[in-house]
């Protein structure tokens, strides 16, 4: 894609997003793409990016620390015990959006060096190759101990519409997250993907991330 197809996306996107009262962030998934593309992208307005390998978010990091000194990086794969370790010593970590477990938020807090946006994965389609927790009493006690690392702050809670499912199971699966969101204070939405994003908009989604539309 050209940088004329890049700015055309990057308006027609903040022309969507614009009709809604919430805030909106835009995170372009920039896993399939080089350091080049990500660049380009940069350049004509994005600022949000995602990543879900960590060493895939190291190596663009590192590439684009001089050229794009404002990104943010957000990590949004599954995550592994393994590579916490390597994921925290990343100094341009803007935010997690796959966290499910109490041994991970620990793990994280006892690592990180700087401020991270944290949200808790939910399986709202409860399909069992997906992560995420089942309940609000899960929510609650993550929430907590995230709440207790002084670099770790809560910002809401993230899900992902059923694999191959219909606009229909989309909606569904962001309804539930939007109800359980309604119970915890100041939690918002990461929800929504190239194909589904405006249905999650409709729902009050914050965080989009969106990846084929942008990297076509």
């Amino acid at each position: 894609m050209n940088d004329l197809n890049y700015q055309h996306t990057y308006e027609e996107l903040n022309q969507e997003v614009s009709k809604y009262p919430q805030d909106v962030t835009v995170i372009a998934v920039s896993k399939y793409v080089g350091a080049g593309e990500i660049k380009a992208a940069y350049d004509v307005g994005f600022r949000d990016f995602g990543e879900n390998r960590v060493p895939d978010l190291a190596e663009k990091m590192q590439e684009l620390i001089n050229d794009c000194p404002d990104i943010r990086w957000h990590f949004i794969g599954n995550i592994q015990s393994n590579k916490i370790k390597e994921l925290m010593s990343l100094k341009n970590l803007y935010a997690i959006h796959s966290v499910d477990s109490l041994k991970h938020v620990k793990m994280i807090g006892e690592r990180a060096i700087g401020p991270i946006k944290m949200f808790i994965q939910v399986n709202t389609s409860e399909e069992r190759q997906k992560g995420g927790v089942h309940s609000l009493e899960d929510v609650i006690e993550i929430k907590n101990e995230i709440d207790h690392y002084p670099y770790l702050f809560f910002q809401g809670l993230m899900c992902m519409a059923p694999v191959g499912g219909d606009l229909l199971a989309a909606k569904n699966s962001f309804s539930r997250l939007k109800l359980l969101s309604e119970k915890i204070p100041h939690a918002q939405l990461s929800m929504g993907m190239s194909g589904d994003y405006p249905v999650a908009l409709d729902l009050g989604a914050h965080y989009i991330r969106v990846g084929s539309k942008i990297f076509r």
